[in-house]
């Protein structure tokens, strides 16, 4: 697991990443501890205003960090938009 270690002024991937891959430009708009709630209330301005040529998304983790218990429904609703 690659986790961002407070002494960076980046998160360890993107510095990986750009040490692998030349020319790659990494937009990280990770907000910690956001929820997937959250993140679907910022998903269109954080997200699809930029032109990327691929998205990873990591969701879920901080909904059970806060032992938030949300119905199937509710993740179906968030992940439709």
């Amino acid at each position: 697991m690659i986790v961002r270690k407070e002494t960076l002024k980046k998160p360890m991937l993107n510095v990986y990443l750009q040490n692998k891959i030349s020319g790659i430009h990494i937009m990280n708009t990770a907000v910690s501890g956001n929820n997937s709630q959250a993140l679907r209330e910022r998903f269109a301005k954080d997200v699809l205003s930029y032109t990327a040529d691929k998205v990873f998304i990591l969701i879920g983790t901080n909904d059970l960090a806060e032992n938030k218990q949300l119905s199937k429904e509710t993740y179906q609703k968030i992940c439709s938009g």
